[in-house]
């Protein structure tokens, strides 16, 4: 992977684009293309296509990205209410299996195995972002 950063930092600096920040404008043309991909690496962290596993390293880092776009974008609600979605389908992982890693419907869940901080926080999220006023994607 070191290798691959490295060849990839060679192949920018001889293509001679400049590597800046984009645009507010550039920015808002690809912000739902990111916001795609963090949820694809969320969804293959937290329900795996190979396999009954779950990659809990790809759910959490994808969270922790999309709180890095938080930060840098607080008050877009589409980055808000990604974030919720995450957090409010995570704070279910710890009882959304059995012990073969067969599904529990949501209504059989053992809820005290749910992660009530992650779920205030969710709503706390999808609240404010709703409130807002334009409702995208992944607020609803």
């Amino acid at each position: 992977m070191a290798q691959r950063i490295s060849r990839a930092k060679q192949n920018i600096k001889a293509s001679g684009v400049p590597f800046r920040s984009p645009s507010p404008e550039e920015r808002a043309e690809r912000l739902p293309a990111v916001l795609d991909v963090l949820y694809l690496i969320f969804n293959e962290g937290y329900a795996s296509s190979i396999g009954a596993q779950q990659r809990l390293d790809l759910a959490h880092e994808a969270i922790r990205l999309t709180r890095s776009a938080k930060a840098l974008l607080p008050d877009n609600g589409e980055v808000a209410g990604l974030l919720a979605l995450m957090l409010l389908t995570d704070a279910r992982r710890a009882a959304r299996t059995g012990p073969e890693q067969e599904l529990i419907p949501l209504t059989k869940q053992d809820r005290s195995r749910w992660d009530r901080a992650e779920i205030s926080e969710g709503i706390e999220l999808l609240t404010a972002a709703v409130s807002n006023g334009a409702i995208g994607l992944y607020q609803l």
